[in-house]
């Protein structure tokens, strides 16, 4: 234990002395802290913007100006799903990471629709801490795409469902928080 302390820099403690005299090298080098895996070379990770983040204020703004146009903006229609949307800021530079495709939100009956019923509705009360940035009141596939991202219930990216016509202020508001 003294040695991985003071390995980490955690602690100005001496190094133990080793009477056995045993290489305790590979145990000092197991308690580094690991960086995190960089991206394979030529692999573009994929996100799909959610609440809060700048990207998704971009997306809910553009399907916005499209409606209220009633006209094609590059290529986008009403019709355009968000992640179209933000496929489409993505291609053109505007800070948007490449949607997840293809997305699908779980239906009733699945296992995963279990798993994101159940932390909604018990899950948030009990272990609040779990689910960073939600409430028992954030939409379904918020909850669906933390348990994408951890991978604990095996669940797909959601796609966004956004209602155009029930948009919160906030929405259209560039967050702070950004995608890791």
């Amino acid at each position: 234990f003294q040695t991985c302390v003071r390995k980490i820099n955690q602690s100005s403690c001496v190094l133990p002395c080793n009477p056995a005299g045993t290489d305790v090298s590979k145990e000092i080098e197991q308690t580094k802290p690991q960086p995190k895996p960089a991206p394979k070379p030529g692999v573009d990770p994929c996100h799909i913007a959610r609440r809060g983040e700048k990207c998704f204020a971009k997306v809910v703004q553009t399907m916005l100006n499209i409606k209220e146009q009633s006209t094609e903006i590059t290529g986008l229609s009403v019709s355009s799903t968000f992640e179209e949307v933000q496929a489409s800021l993505h291609q053109t530079g505007e800070a948007c990471p490449r949607p997840c495709s293809p997305c699908r939100t779980s239906t009733e009956g699945e296992r995963c629709y279990r798993h994101v019923l159940r932390a909604k509705e018990d899950g948030i009360k009990q272990h609040p801490g779990d689910y960073p940035g939600l409430t028992q009141k954030s939409p379904f596939e918020e909850f669906q795409a933390l348990l994408h991202k951890d991978g604990s219930a095996n669940c797909s990216s959601p796609c966004n469902s956004i209602d155009l016509d029930k948009l919160l202020p906030a929405d259209l508001t560039e967050g702070e928080t950004e995608e890791e």
